[in-house]
């Protein structure tokens, strides 16, 4: 359980609750699943519950609560089995006290242990478009204690519910066709461990020992060796978009999906009887019931209604029909060819400056998509009605330039009463922070398009995390970041109007934004709504994120340092999103002689932390070995500790933890893999002297190098197909999983080794690189993701930067000038994309500026650093300001963690080096410089 908990017991009649104050324990497992601890009493279900159980003959329950769920376990009841077949009964907000009454009764007649959701806002979200599809629907669980059990258990239940309506549970099958009792085979007790991608997964374990992963998705997937205990019952899932065709209403074929969501999918098809290229729309039944019994279908129903009336007003899909198939509605309108305005201004972006800001040629362009923009909304409002969910991806910019507004779910005449809806960053704050039901009002429209106007202008979405506490407005933020990235690149008088108006719109308050009709009158409106925000130095960030770093250790619950939603799934000692990260960025700190006077401290207690760590591993797995997912990262930063505080037991268990690493794996990557074993094996065997680690990094090598393609395009390094890792059978070419990171291995391993056969393949990684190259006029230099993957990407993850750090590498070691022109090329890559990535190491501007500072580092050029702390601006108009410390957010844009890889101490490491000097993290840069004279 992560937190510290503090209980209290309550009894009536026989029931003790247990509440538990601060927890994440079931809620962990749900994705952005809300915290409703503090709801209202109106809202808490728990005590119609205990009333419900109260009094009953012999009966001592004891409820378990967390923000999320309260199980229920009669005192007698006996010890459940580790796994079996389970039931999940659905409900809407809007039944679920009649649910309870009905169902309740029956579970405590037979002492079944069951939980269920403590609050009604905690049933809506498990009902809403936001909830994960594997855990949709899913109000109360039951744990019968065998099979037969299950089977007279899920009858008398489905008999308890017959009538009431509720959604479908789609990692389950129904009893019976419509019944709200479903079922699915999974574990009881939650055991599991990491795999081989070093992510936690739920296991099962077959009649035979044999372990398989308890697959928690959103289809009906049980184990092989089971018997399905309703076989009759036929699976109700569309197929569409496993590759199926479906075809609806005997006329429309849908095979691809768009996007699938808990409330429904929405695919592409094909109208049979005309040939017409079509969207499909579905709403589920029950799904986002609101208290009124107004559902998903409803709302569908509604934009149909909207669609039609708004059909002659601005340009929309046509709705092509309307129908009704299996309890769900279906909507077919037509497709509109064309992108989404995030796609279409990225596009545009392709000629954009080292400042981010757009070329000359671009300029136009965006001026006239700005105006049409406006024009369209205005055209909405003058017909009566408000968009309410004006964003990036509800606008198509069609084949002929024409803006096409779809997705008009949320569309309602002004002034009615409707449900708060919108996306992140173009929400307008008042319907952010209002209740669930608002009205509808053009000025919630014009907070958007100022939003959409500011994503036109500078290439980014308006995504920032909240300061805490709120000192600075959204406005105030974001026209600071504007002046911020504009000055960079003085633009002309009618850009600077825009820049005006779109500090006008994002106003707070909804009076103070321009009335629709004035929006078109650019040279009326002035600045003076809002006085920008002050931005903090390179050096506060530096010292802020350093401090946070140092207060944010907590290891009370698994954890050493809080982290996301993914991160906390996987090994809490890794370097990507685990202490061994964290750590390195202190110890880095600590080498520089920076930071607070209690680093020291955190520093040593998290070594000692890391080193008495074993993270749970999946039976009869080995460790995961790579350097960043796996247990190569936590040994290297934890023999670094022990070389800068003297702890000898720290070296030794690093060096056990990579004797304990496997040397024969199907990935050959740095990441997850054999790669970055083989580099930790390098740098622990240059600290300690010891022979067997270099013999172990040769076979590291060795491995790499039996794992190599050769192909047309020079050398590859697939994972295995048969790897159990969802990278299995992929190829790539950045860092992280690819050529790149592995080629940097070999160069390092030759010089280490004295092994010129090594120096030989990272030559040919080279070779590829050249090879696949995409080059620019500008200078630019870019690399797809692989030979089977498309996308340009800047990061070090995937894309320039990574391979622009192997190939800076190379060139000082062999002086190709192919790799000399492409290193060149990949920080001309990273600059064009500044002020339109997010902070991170991995996927954003650190990693990019350690390209930057590697690229002064290995061309004796100081000019390159320059440019390297050009990289500091778009970080610091992002960060938050939480309690007086600026914090810059992790790559989400909207929360700060403490992630190495996709976090703050990876920001934190970046200005290290930028301010104070140092190596990169994880690399042994002087290892390369090792040469035999006749490789020269």
């Amino acid at each position: 359980m992560r937190g510290q908990a503090s209980a209290r017991f309550e009894s009536i009649q026989g029931v003790k609750l247990v509440r538990w104050d601060v927890t994440q324990d079931q809620q962990s497992r749900l994705k952005d699943a809300p915290d409703t601890s503090d709801r209202s009493a109106k809202d808490d279900l728990v005590p119609a519950v205990e009333r419900l159980l109260a009094g009953r003959s012999g009966s001592h329950w004891r409820l378990r609560r967390s923000s999320m769920w309260c199980s229920a376990r009669q005192g007698s009841a006996p010890q459940l089995p580790a796994q079996g077949w389970k039931l999940h009964i659905s409900a809407s907000p809007a039944n679920v006290d009649d649910l309870l009454a009905r169902v309740v009764p029956v579970l405590a007649r037979h002492a079944v242990v069951f939980k269920f959701a403590a609050t009604r806002s905690g049933v809506a979200w498990l009902t809403g478009r936001d909830c994960g599809r594997a855990e949709f629907g899913k109000i109360i669980t039951v744990y019968p204690e065998d099979e037969v059990y299950f089977r007279s258990l899920a009858i008398e239940l489905d008999d308890a519910t017959a009538g009431l309506g509720g959604p479908r549970v789609l990692s389950d099958r129904p009893v019976r066709p419509g019944s709200l009792v479903h079922y699915r085979y999974g574990g009881f007790s939650g055991d599991g461990g990491l795999d081989d991608d070093g992510v936690f997964r739920y296991v099962l374990v077959g009649p035979d020992g044999a372990v398989v992963e308890d697959r928690r998705e959103a289809s009906f997937t049980p184990p092989s060796w089971t018997t399905d205990p309703f076989p009759s019952i036929e699976p109700h899932e569309s197929g569409a978009g496993r590759g199926v065709a479906v075809v609806l209403n005997e006329r429309y074929e849908m095979r691809n999906a768009v996007r699938h969501s808990a409330r429904g999918g929405v695919f592409l098809g094909t109208d049979l009887v005309t040939g017409q290229s079509v969207v499909v729309k579905q709403a589920r039944a029950f799904a986002e019931t609101d208290l009124n019994g107004r559902d998903a279908r409803d709302r569908l129903r509604q934009e149909a209604a909207t669609l039609r009336l708004l059909a002659d007003v601005v340009p929309i899909p046509r709705v092509l029909d309307l129908f009704e198939a299996e309890g769900d509605v279906f909507l077919i309108e037509e497709r509109v060819s064309g992108v989404p305005l995030r796609s279409w201004r990225h596009r545009i972006g392709g000629g954009t400056s080292s400042s981010g800001d757009p070329g000359g040629e671009a300029e136009p362009a965006l001026e006239a998509m700005s105006g049409q923009l406006c024009r369209l909304v205005e055209a909405v409002h003058d017909a009566g009605y408000v968009i309410r969910d004006l964003s990036p991806t509800n606008v198509i910019v069609a084949d002929d330039g024409k803006l096409h507004l779809v997705d008009l779910e949320h569309a309602a005449p002004i002034g009615d009463l409707v449900r708060a809806s919108g996306t992140v960053a173009y929400q307008a704050p008042e319907v952010r922070g209002g209740g669930p039901l608002v009205r509808a009002d053009p000025t919630e429209d014009l907070f958007s398009l100022g939003a959409l106007l500011f994503l036109i202008s500078t290439g980014s979405d308006p995504l920032l995390a909240a300061d805490r506490p709120r000192t600075r407005t959204t406005q105030q933020r974001l026209e600071a970041w504007m002046s911020t990235q504009f000055a960079e690149s003085p633009r002309d008088q009618q850009t600077h109007l825009d820049s005006a108006l779109v500090v006008a719109l994002l106003a707070e308050r909804a009076q103070d934004r321009p009335q629709t009709s004035r929006i078109g009158e650019l040279s009326t409106l002035e600045h003076g709504n809002s006085d920008p925000a002050v931005l903090p130095s390179s050096r506060r960030l530096l010292d802020d994120g350093l401090a946070q770093l140092v207060d944010s250790f907590a290891p009370d619950g698994g954890r050493a340092w809080p982290t996301g939603a993914f991160g906390d799934q996987t090994d809490p000692g890794n370097v990507q999103h685990g202490a061994a990260g964290v750590l390195d960025v202190l110890l880095r700190a600590y080498e520089q002689r920076i930071g607070p006077a209690n680093l020291v401290d955190v520093a040593r207690e998290a070594a000692a932390w890391l080193a008495n760590l074993d993270p749970r591993r999946l039976p009869e797995r080995p460790p995961l070995p790579g350097l960043y997912f796996g247990r190569a990262g936590t040994a290297w930063t934890l023999a670094h500790a022990g070389v800068l505080f003297g702890e000898q037991a720290w070296i030794d268990r690093a060096v056990s933890i990579a004797h304990s690493l496997p040397t024969a794996w199907g990935n050959p990557d740095v990441t997850h893999g054999l790669a970055g074993a083989g580099l930790a094996h390098l740098y622990l065997a240059r600290l300690t002297g010891d022979s067997s680690l270099l013999a172990r990094a040769a076979q590291y090598a060795d491995a790499v190098v039996d794992a190599a393609e050769e192909t047309p395009r020079g050398v590859m390094w697939p994972i295995s197909a048969g790897a159990g890792s969802r990278l299995a059978g992929t190829v790539h070419y950045g860092f992280a999983h690819g050529v790149a990171g592995i080629g940097t291995f070999l160069l390092t391993a030759a010089g280490a080794l004295n092994r010129p056969d090594y120096l030989m393949w990272a030559s040919q990684a080279g070779l590829t690189m050249a090879n696949v190259a995409i080059r620019e006029n500008d200078g630019s230099a870019w690399w797809p993701v692989g030979p089977r993957e498309a996308g340009l990407l800047p990061h070090w993850c995937s894309g320039a930067a990574g391979v622009g750090t192997f190939l800076f590498r190379l060139a000082a070691v062999t002086g190709d000038e192919q790799a000399v022109a492409g290193a060149v090329g990949a920080t001309f890559a990273v600059q064009r994309t500044r002020w339109a990535s997010l902070p991170s190491a991995c996927h954003g501007l650190a990693g990019h500026g350690e390209l930057l500072l590697d690229a002064a580092e290995f061309t004796g050029d100081s000019n390159y650093r320059d440019v390297a702390a050009t990289f500091v601006p778009p970080m610091a108009v992002r960060a938050a300001l939480r309690d007086g410390r600026y914090l810059v957010p992790d790559e989400t844009g909207r929360d700060v963690t403490f992630d190495a890889g996709v976090g703050l101490a990876g920001v934190v490491n970046f200005l290290i080096r930028l301010h104070m000097g140092g190596t990169r993290s994880f690399l042994l840069d002087d290892a390369l410089m090792t040469r035999v004279a006749s490789w020269s």
